[in-house]
Parts: structure tokens; C-alpha cells; sequence
């Protein structure tokens, strides 16, 4: 298929059997080579095309501010993505411990996919720090259904759902070595209105940084940071 040009299966009729299945929810690898179908890939796109003509007019009075956004199961579930023990807790108490000692006062939402994932004791754990929490399966169930929402699907959902208009998203199994502040302030993001882990800023002292994935005046931990505004 990579032989053709993109025309070649844009131009195809929309196979509406198709379009209910990816509406249906994940499709489980039948057909196997699904992704490689050219009948596959134009009901995607007409699937694609569809959601975003029914985007609503951005909300402006929704966001407010900027803050930091981790998903963070603490029991094996779905938004783990792992059949880990204690879940993405033990990680996400780690970033966000380092967060404050680094001297970082944005607010950090902890979102979570439903009550077994994320109980009272432990977002009594996580008060003090100044966190809060966004149980996304509530959302899920009763304002906002998503096709999948499961995994890494967590993490766009939680992004769209906080409450900030500017948001920095972590990895739970990501540690600071910075305040991660000045990341809003940075050229790059001020240009884009967004940037993720595969775009390397400087940090603004990497003296006590000795190396971090390989790079020694770079962040390239795996964040993302966006204004929403500027998606709509």
C-alpha cells in the first residue's frame, strides 16, 4: 500500500459497516491487517472528519490559569496500562513530591479511572501537596463518552478535561530534575502554543543535571505542554 499515493483510498467510498465498528469501540485485530486496508483507512478518516465537525465553540469560560496534569492509578487498572501492583502510584507520589521540593506551586490534577483505581485514602495522601483529583471514568459514564478509554487514551482525555487553559502533562513514571515552570515561558511554546518530549528546550541550569536521556542541557523526559486556545 505504501506503492500508492494517499488518493488512491481518500477517493474510496465510505464503508458505512466499517464506520459502526470503529464506532463500536476498539477493534481487536479482526481484521487482522486492518490498519493496512485501504477500506480501513478512508472509514477512519470519514470517522476523523466527523468528530471534528462536531467540535463545539471553545469554552472560554471553563479554563482558567496553568497547572500540571498526571494520570495516576494506584491499583492495577486499565489507566496503568500494566498489570503493575500499586499501579502508577509509587511514581506519580515520587513526580510529585520532587515537584514541590523543586519549588514548583502549579497546581497538579491527578486524574484516575474510577473509584478502584483511586480511593479516598489515597487522595487524602496527595491533599497536602496540593493536588486534586479528576476521576475521568465519571466523565466517562455521564458527560463525555470516549470510543476508547483505556491506557495511554487516559492521558489525551485527562488534557481535555482539566481544569486549566494551559496545561502541562507528566508522566507518572517521569521525575523532574527542574521546576518545570519556566517551560510555559519558553520561546518555543510562546511560538507553537505547544510542545511535547520530542522537542528539547534548555534547561535554565543544567549544572546539577548529569545527564538526562543522553542529552545534557535538554528536557526530552516526555511532557507535554499545550494552550488550549490555540487547538480549537
Amino acid at each position: 500500500m505504501s506503492d500508492q499515493p494517499m488518493v488512491a483510498w481518500q477517493s474510496l467510498p465510505v464503508d458505512k459497516q466499517i464506520v459502526t465498528r470503529i464506532n463500536a469501540g476498539p477493534i481487536n485485530g479482526d481484521p487482522a491487517d486492518w490498519r493496512a486496508l485501504p477500506e480501513w483507512k478512508r472509514a477512519f478518516l470519514h470517522v476523523l472528519d466527523e468528530r471534528c465537525a462536531a467540535v463545539e465553540p471553545y469554552p472560554r469560560d471553563r479554563f482558567a490559569g496553568r497547572g500540571i496534569v498526571i494520570c495516576a492509578s494506584a491499583k492495577a487498572g486499565w489507566s496503568s496500562g500494566k498489570n503493575l501492583p500499586q499501579g502508577y502510584l509509587p511514581g506519580a507520589w515520587v513526580t510529585v513530591n520532587e515537584l514541590r521540593r523543586l519549588g514548583c506551586t502549579l497546581p497538579i490534577t491527578l486524574a484516575f479511572l474510577g473509584f478502584e483505581e483511586f480511593d479516598e485514602s489515597v487522595r487524602r495522601l496527595f491533599e497536602p501537596l496540593g493536588c486534586d483529583t479528576l476521576d475521568l471514568r465519571w466523565l466517562y459514564w455521564w458527560t463525555d463518552p470516549m470510543r476508547i478509554l483505556a491506557g495511554w487514551e487516559t492521558k489525551i482525555y485527562a488534557i481535555q478535561h482539566a481544569p486549566y487553559e494551559e496545561v502541562l502533562f507528566i508522566d507518572a513514571d517521569n521525575v523532574p530534575v527542574v521546576d518545570p515552570t519556566y517551560l510555559f515561558d519558553a520561546p518555543r511554546y510562546r511560538q507553537t502554543a505547544r510542545f511535547s518530549g520530542r522537542t528539547c528546550l534548555p534547561l535554565p541550569d543544567p549544572s546539577g543535571c548529569h545527564r538526562l536521556r543522553g542529552n545534557r542541557s535538554g528536557w526530552n523526559i516526555g511532557p507535554i505542554a499545550t494552550l488550549r486556545a490555540a487547538r480549537y
